[in-house]
């Protein structure tokens, strides 16, 4: 198979969703976005590689694409209101937790940190990028064209030196599984989560993030427009604001920033959260 050739493996998703694998690519999202703007398949396709070499996470930080972990994006047109597209991050998050737990990672073991992380023994294992295209005729509604989900798990390998601790499933757990058959796991959690958030709307969605969140009323560190911000972390609010409690009293609604526990304050605040 040449490099940009791509296998159909459509047949071992759940009913309707497609997935296309790659040996190897330079970005799953870039790939993604290249169907999307060529108007081919636009929902739900997923695109999968053996091998990422310019992946990229939140806020154009590199996503360290070692072999053996978990490279795919999700092309998706979303029937979703805007006001609920703030859950789409926790919908995500709470997929990429269930599938780690089919494969036998421990429910006790998983946290998800906002806005876009999973946590593994206190450790990040995963994390999310997400891109969204404006349908130019409806702006008024802020109606999305598709969506762009990048997701990246370290299965097997985790990067060194990274500002906040990192893990793999292989390394914390000693548990080995190919990333090919995990997608389909997790297709089918996602579809189960966006099917929760298209009906229910962010509420219940949020609700079960909460369940799962890590640091909920303990104290963390945010690096927030190059600012340090000090409190506790009170909750997601219903547009899936952070909230933190300051210490000086008072709260402050944060869309983004770097979390750190308290504990991790001494860690390189401008690293990935």
């Amino acid at each position: 198979m040449t490099k940009e050739a791509y296998t159909d493996i459509s047949a071992s998703m759940p009913y309707g969703v497609g997935a296309y694998l790659y040996e190897t690519l330079g970005s799953t999202n870039d790939k993604a976005r290249g169907f999307a703007s060529n108007g081919a398949e636009k929902s739900p396709l997923w695109i999968i590689t053996r091998e990422q070499t310019l992946g990229r996470g939140r806020r154009g930080r590199e996503w360290i694409g070692l072999t053996g972990n978990f490279f795919a994006s999700l092309l998706w047109s979303p029937q979703i209101s805007a006001a609920d597209m703030a859950g789409l991050p926790f919908v995500v998050a709470l997929s990429i937790r269930e599938a780690l737990m089919q494969i036998g990672v421990p429910t006790s073991q998983l946290a998800c940190k906002w806005p876009n992380d999973i946590l593994l023994d206190g450790a990040k294992v995963a994390g999310t990028l997400i891109e969204a295209s404006i349908d130019q005729n409806s702006v008024k509604n802020a109606a999305t064209d598709y969506i762009i989900i990048g997701v990246g798990i370290n299965l097997a390998k985790a990067p060194k030196d990274t500002p906040y601790p990192a893990t793999s499933v292989a390394g914390a757990m000693d548990i080995m599984f190919d990333p090919i058959d995990f997608l389909p796991l997790l297709a089918a959690q996602f579809s189960h989560f966006s099917t929760l958030l298209e009906q229910e709307g962010f509420a219940p969605v949020r609700t079960e993030w909460l369940a799962s969140a890590y640091g909920v009323g303990q104290p963390v560190t945010v690096n927030s427009e190059e600012k340090l911000l000090t409190g506790t972390f009170n909750g997601v609010a219903d547009d899936g604001a952070f909230i933190l409690g300051l210490d000086g009293g008072g709260e402050k609604r944060l869309y983004a920033g770097d979390i750190f526990p308290q504990l991790a304050a001494d860690l390189n605040m401008q690293g990935e959260s």
